[in-house]
């Protein structure tokens, strides 16, 4: 009897064993299902939510007038209407507001004006039209090779001028300092050197008058310089690089710049030849303060050159705008 109790209290500590056990295991086999299961739902709502997207898209990037160069003639009113224009493609693209206006605004929009704009002002007050094309390229060439032939030869006209003037400048010196020299200056010399005086008058005049319109010649070339650069550039012509007259501004240029650095964010816009091309260029900084880089084909927007007429972003923009933004097509 007592052995025969005895192996039923065993088999039931067995069977009681077994079944905790069982039940430790089913146990936690449940908590790390559940544990699995929660960690796979969060790691894909912050994969779904965080990677690949741009901090520019999130919310709206804000900007800012900064210095408006008045020569431009555009009022600060005028400015963040074409800005807006500028950014709306790339709104209309994301289906969501990518750019707003703020006062305090992070990227700071300024109208710069130097040479840039200067020599595109004085082309188009001569009645040249630059576009980016062969056969303007060409015309404006045999234009600047014209009126180079005519610095040459009116540089040289001055020198001369200058030459004999200087010359005859020391001989007038020489008389007087001679007669200061012996007592005073008689009558008829008196004469002479003021009729020799006002000669020299005359040719200071002269050279005045020659020297300016030397100088507005050689501003004219510089302005031809730096547009043919320029479009030498725009046409990958494989052609020399024009050197402007007393002066380093022999290169191309950029029409405007975004820039990011310790200083903040901001837009330069250097030139523009009418409204419509300045909201090209603003469309095409906004692409770069969204993240987007330079394109490949000449009618992208972000093509490196503003020298296409649209401003829907091409297909090439596009790709790269759902890229920045994680716009699925």
């Amino acid at each position: 009897m007592q052995n025969r109790k005895s192996s039923y209290v065993n088999v039931g500590l067995f069977w009681i064993i077994t079944i905790l056990g069982f039940l430790i295991i089913a146990g936690f086999v449940f908590i790390a299902y559940f544990q699995v299961g929660s960690m796979s739902h969060f790691s894909f709502k912050n994969l779904s939510s965080y990677i690949n997207i741009s901090v520019s898209c999130e919310k709206p990037l804000t900007y800012s007038l900064g210095n408006i160069d008045p020569k431009f003639g555009i009022t600060r009113d005028e400015l963040i209407q074409y800005i807006k224009e500028g950014s709306a493609p790339w709104s209309k693209a994301a289906q969501k507001e990518l750019f707003s206006y703020s006062p305090e605004g992070e990227i700071k929009i300024n109208l710069v004006y130097d040479y840039r704009q200067a020599a595109v002002d004085r082309l188009k007050n001569l009645g040249l039209k630059v576009d980016s094309n062969q056969s303007s390229y060409q015309a404006l060439k045999s234009n600047y090779d014209l009126l180079y032939l005519e610095y040459s030869a009116k540089q040289k006209i001055l020198n001369d001028l200058n030459i004999s003037f200087t010359s005859q400048l020391d001989e007038y010196n020489s008389k007087v300092d001679y007669w200061n020299n012996n007592g005073g200056v008689p009558q008829n010399e008196a004469t002479n050197l003021r009729l020799q005086k006002k000669s020299l008058d005359a040719q200071i005049e002269t050279i005045k008058k020659q020297n300016k319109e030397l100088n507005n010649l050689v501003d004219t070339i510089n302005a031809e310089v730096v547009m043919l650069n320029t479009m030498a550039g725009q046409l990958q012509l494989d052609v020399k690089t024009y050197n402007s007259i007393g002066s380093p501004l022999s290169g191309g240029f950029e029409q405007g710049v975004y820039i990011e650095d310790e200083n903040g964010k901001r837009i330069n816009v250097y030139e523009f030849e009418n409204a419509d091309q300045l909201v090209r260029l603003l469309e095409h900084e906004l692409g770069h303060a969204l993240g987007m880089d330079h394109g490949d084909i000449a009618s992208d927007i972000m093509y490196y050159y503003n020298q296409g007429t649209n401003l829907e972003p091409s297909k090439n923009d596009l790709k790269q705008l759902n890229a920045v933004c994680n716009i699925r097509s």
